[in-house]
């Protein structure tokens, strides 16, 4: 996919978005006390040399990097194309045996093979799958537009009708979380659990100026920028990861980058978290760990906050997040 090279200039007044919608992660009064003082003067030389830090970070992998094959690609993995409500969709599959089957949900900077290694961990006695969301990966742009989160999630349960699974649990990440809920909130007799991998937060907590302001610059002509330099200042500090998910963001439709932003910023995760009576388990990292985790607005999920700085906890700790699906899909056949 061609890219228009980072110009410095053009991209110092998006860094301001970029960065507080990073810190939309953290501490909301942290994001509020950055929010108030990046009108002064100190603070725009700041953001001036946050965006040269950006460039300087992201242009080598846009620019001069080949898009990275996957870590980890398992033989018995197999691919499906698949016909959704707006389009071909894009997935994967492997694994056998009886138990309860597991579908993923990746994030709005992704696409499914960024579970291939967390696939494989868990798919020695059950089936897997995942799929490449509308405008992501593989999977061909939704026909008419639409990128909402009950858009997406007619996809989630295309692909679920095509692998056969009756009944089966979710594991989303970020903003995929989104997507599940919309889902899981009118197919709770299908949905029997959902792990959350370092889910969005509620973005209510921000203020109004900060939602709009990354909504309108993901609408605009500069918005793959401000993409992956939103998605540079979350992936952590493995090299290969980084590569592997900026390479990702970047194949992403560009209506489905300006879609998805719009979903966020309109997103009310109560009345979803209010329907969906079944159980939930949230993995998070101290940067979604705030005011706005969704663990805050219904008390009976249980949570476990890993101590790591990349938002991709499936890349950069696989063993950690198969162990707490493993953990979590026990005791929900064991309930049953």
């Amino acid at each position: 996919m061609g890219r228009e090279p980072l110009n410095c200039h053009c991209i110092v007044k998006r860094q301001a978005f970029t960065i507080l919608c990073r810190l939309s992660c953290r501490k909301i009064s942290t994001t509020e006390s950055y929010y108030e003082q990046s009108i002064t003067k100190r603070n725009f030389v700041l953001m001036i040399s946050a965006a040269a830090i950006t460039t300087e970070l992201i242009l080598p992998v846009l620019a001069n990097s080949p898009a990275p094959k996957p870590l980890l690609m398992e033989s018995s993995m197999t691919q499906a194309v698949i016909q959704g409500p707006q389009g071909k969709l894009a997935a994967i599959k492997m694994g056998s045996g009886a138990r309860l089957p597991l579908l993923f949900v990746h994030a709005d900077q992704g696409r499914a093979l960024q579970w291939d290694m967390v696939m494989t961990l868990v798919s020695n006695d059950r089936v897997v799958a995942a799929y490449d969301s509308r405008g992501s990966g593989q999977s061909a742009a939704a026909a008419d537009g639409d990128y909402s989160y009950e858009g997406r999630a007619a996809d989630l349960g295309a692909v679920a009708d095509s692998f056969e699974f009756k009944t089966f649990v979710i594991v989303a990440h970020s903003a995929g979380a989104a997507v599940t809920l919309a889902y899981a909130a009118h197919h709770s007799d299908r949905v029997v659990g959902i792990v959350m991998v370092d889910p969005a937060t509620d973005p209510r907590v921000l203020p109004a100026k900060v939602r709009d302001g990354f909504v309108k610059d993901m609408a605009g002509s500069k918005s793959l920028e401000v993409f992956t330099a939103y998605v540079g200042s979350i992936a952590g500090k493995n090299d290969a990861v980084r590569k592997r998910v900026l390479a990702d963001a970047a194949m992403i439709d560009p209506a489905a980058r300006a879609g998805i932003a719009k979903a966020y910023g309109a997103w009310n995760p109560e009345n979803n978290l209010k329907a969906y009576k079944g159980p939930i388990f949230v993995l998070s990292t101290p940067a979604t760990d705030t005011a706005g985790a969704l663990y805050r607005l219904r008390p009976d999920i249980q949570h476990e906050v890993v101590q790591t700085e990349g938002h991709w906890l499936q890349l950069d700790h696989p063993e950690v997040v198969a162990e707490a699906i493993k953990k979590f899909v026990a005791k929900v056949e064991a309930s049953k």
